[in-house]
């Protein structure tokens, strides 16, 4: 895996952060201050809470537990995405 520990030096390089710790915050030993997430974020072109959350369907699937229910609103986020023709 030597193209992720360079890709993690040169993330560390950007946010200002020790590579060690991006390891421990992935792991979860350890927590990034609201300072340090942000400038990872930045780093990643990403924004805090989706470091914080993930995506909207990784989020449901975590909080919604009924898998019907849980295919029911993806279906409506299809429908939703399809823009009418008239």
């Amino acid at each position: 895996m030597e193209g992720r520990g360079l890709a993690k030096i040169a993330l560390a390089k950007l946010a200002d952060v020790h590579y060690t710790n991006l390891g421990k915050y992935e792991r979860g030993e350890a927590s990034p201050s609201a300072t340090i997430l942000n400038r990872i974020a930045q780093a990643l072109e990403l924004s805090p809470d989706f470091l914080i959350n993930g995506t909207l369907e990784e989020k449901g699937g975590a909080s919604i537990t009924d898998e019907r229910l849980l295919q029911q609103f993806r279906k409506i986020e299809q429908l939703l995405e399809k823009k009418p023709s008239f």
